[in-house]
């Protein structure tokens, strides 16, 4: 009898309640059901969560995408093989030797408040002209709505597992990343963070590709001190300006061997205390007046949040210190920056469902031979492709036969178009957002994605079956990985 009530409860509650046909992220999280919720979640949870099928490739198609990937394995189901254009090149110089790599991870970085066409005006003055010799792409999405999936995003375009694939970390599927990748050909990997890289399990992925140098907040020098304090007890770590200086003094005066060097930045996060108040406190007011002409009537908008806008411009400052430092040292030359953010930050109200993930993406460069906007949909896991197919043609690496990367390549398109197929996953018990071409699932429903990551709902039901279709193939995939740990095939010298 109490498990008919318990089910009679829950099916009240689960069609009791309508909400609006289109709301904001924000607003849709307000008034939600949250009986709804936990109904919906625990059901597809203990009915479907642990079963995986063998009928791989029934739906997933990508006639439709610049790489057509031709799968190899069922016992893999990710493993392909396929051409990797080289869409970079063109915008290079020849390259006289192989380059050193140096990725800028910024904490919370989102496009609404960074850059060309940043709807809440950009607060990163440094990063604005920075664009001005760089590569931009201003269609430009992260993986995942939180941190957890910006290196294996970035660095490999890898499947989620069940609350991302940092936490598969006691045994992570044999992979091959960007960075084991370039380790192979005689890069060394080095990967700095202000903050403990056991939080999220960073250390354990980034260990898994045998850097030569891992530092975190243990290995900060005594002169340096931990960013400040809310309550006087927790911080994250190490602001950014110290995570940059730390870093520059910790990395070898000079190299034998090319460089992969990665910094992630922590300062823009929650709970938003920034080092130097008084300093910032300022500059916030000169920016919203002097350089973004915020009319007097708005600037209380902007106040409302004003912690949250002077990190970002601390972090911006940061970078410019970084970049200003790094030209004094003699392979800065010979280096390519590829400068993104994680997510864009929740706590200012977002736009739409999409704009979570709508991030800056920046390739700076001296080797560089001209400058460009992009308005092509790109992601971060087309980051690690198009890098790869660059170097091999640049710098003659040597590449696996055998990927098993998620995305395609770096859209160069000058105009909107979207040519990408991925899974996006909000928070580590989200996965409920799909994107292909110009079609946006969320969470039961479709949209139109036009330029600026804007998106309009759409009723199209032949396009929603489709996009269903194949978000249930790739979850199904993605459970048989986790269960499996089968991504890709081992050496039979490890397996021995």
């Amino acid at each position: 009898m109490s498990g008919f009530l318990v089910i009679g409860i829950l099916s009240f509650s689960y069609f009791g309640w309508g909400k609006p046909r289109v709301l904001n992220e924000t607003e849709e999280n307000i008034i939600t059901n949250k009986s709804r919720f936990l109904t919906e979640q625990s059901f597809d949870y203990f009915m479907y969560g642990g079963e995986y099928y063998f009928d791989f490739y029934l739906r997933s198609g990508n006639d439709d995408m610049v790489v057509q990937k031709t799968y190899t394995s069922d016992a893999y189901p990710f493993l392909h093989t396929a051409e990797y254009p080289d869409v970079l090149s063109p915008y290079f110089d020849s390259l006289q030797q192989a380059p050193d790599i140096v990725f800028i991870f910024l904490e919370s970085f989102g496009k609404a408040y960074s850059g060309k066409d940043a709807y809440l005006g950009s607060f990163t003055p440094f990063l604005d002209s920075l664009e001005q010799h760089s590569l931009v792409w201003l269609n430009a999405i992260s993986s995942t709505g939180r941190t957890f999936g910006l290196q294996p995003g970035v660095f490999g375009g890898f499947p989620f597992g069940e609350k991302g694939f940092l936490e598969l970390y006691q045994n992570f599927p044999y992979h091959k990343s960007f960075l084991s990748i370039l380790r192979d050909n005689e890069y060394e990997i080095r990967y700095f963070i202000g903050s403990d890289k056991n939080f999220d399990h960073v250390g354990d992925f980034i260990e898994y590709q045998n850097p030569v140098q891992l530092v975190d907040e243990k290995d900060f020098d005594s002169k340096y001190s931990k960013a400040p304090s809310a309550s006087g007890n927790f911080t994250w770590g190490f602001a950014d300006k110290e995570l940059f200086r730390n870093g520059l003094e910790k990395l070898p005066q000079s190299y034998s061997k090319p460089q992969v060097i990665t910094f992630q930045t922590q300062t823009s996060h929650d709970p938003y205390i920034v080092p130097e108040r008084p300093f910032y406190e300022e500059k916030l007011k000169n920016h919203l007046e002097q350089t973004l002409k915020i009319p007097s009537s708005e600037i209380p908008d902007y106040m409302a949040y004003e912690d949250i806008y002077m990190t970002v411009l601390y972090a911006d400052d940061a970078v410019k210190e970084f970049i200003t430092k790094y030209k004094e040292r003699p392979e800065f030359e010979n280096t390519i920056f590829i400068i993104t953010g994680d997510h864009r930050l929740p706590e200012i109200p977002m736009s739409d469902r999409l704009d979570r993930f709508h991030v800056p993406l920046i390739i700076y460069s001296p080797l560089l031979k001209k400058q460009e906007y992009f308005r092509g949909v790109s992601s971060h896991f087309e980051i690690t492709p198009s890098l790869l197919s660059f170097l091999k043609n640049q710098a003659g690496i040597q590449l696996p036969e055998q990927k098993t990367w998620l995305g395609q390549v770096l859209d160069t398109a000058r105009t909107f178009q979207s040519r990408i197929a991925m899974p996006l996953m909000r928070n580590k018990n989200q996965l409920i957002d799909y994107i292909h071409g110009d079609l946006f699932y969320s969470d039961g429903q479709l949209f139109k994605v036009s330029d600026n990551l804007s998106i309009d709902p759409i009723n199209s039901p032949d396009d929603l079956t489709q996009l269903k279709g194949e978000f249930e193939d790739f979850k199904n995939k993605n459970n048989y990985m986790v269960q499996t740990r089968k991504l890709y095939p081992e050496p039979k010298s490890k397996i021995d």
